[in-house]
């Protein structure tokens, strides 16, 4: 009976060992499932923060972008009447130089002159009477339709102003 009695003891030890063990396994396979599920919920948490701080920055970036235009258009619109004032003292200064080229009878340069003038006064009220979105869409538009033009004109531009300054130095 002795021996019986362990093989019972050793049967009810290997059921429970057994059960132990299916407990243990279910406990792991639950404990993953939780760990899964928190791993799921935390990466959709950090998506939604990283979606929201990246909608907060592009917000930030609009809001900067349409101060700083707002500021630059302030700032054109300060100046633009001394710009304009300056290109019609330019076209004062091509008026009476045709004047006076007419007076040494040299009436085709005198001409010349004139006109010159007279597109320098075309560009002073262009610029006294456009906004700065106006200049800056006709700019684009004009660059798009004839972007040769634009690089000769921006390249004599850069010319000029690098000789002007030694011209006047001497």
């Amino acid at each position: 009976m002795n021996h019986r009695n362990d093989k019972n003891i050793k049967a009810t030890l290997t059921e429970k060992a057994a059960k132990v063990q299916q407990d243990l396994q279910e406990s792991a396979g639950q404990a993953a499932q939780k760990a899964r599920s928190k791993a799921e919920e935390l990466a959709e948490q950090a998506h939604s923060k990283a979606s929201h701080l990246t909608d907060q920055a592009k917000e930030m970036a609009d809001d900067l972008a349409q101060h700083a235009k707002t500021e630059a258009s302030a700032t054109y619109d300060q100046h633009k009447k001394q710009a304009a004032d300056q290109v019609d003292k330019i076209a004062g200064a091509l008026h009476q130089s045709s004047q006076d080229l007419r007076t040494h009878i040299e009436e085709p340069i005198a001409h010349y002159a004139d006109m010159a003038a007279d597109q320098v006064e075309q560009i002073s009220g262009y610029v006294r009477n456009k906004n700065l979105d106006d200049i800056i869409h006709n700019v684009r538009e004009l660059v798009r339709k004839h972007p040769l033009l634009c690089m000769a004109a921006a390249l004599m531009v850069g010319l000029f102003l690098v000789r002007f300054p030694k011209g006047t130095q001497r």
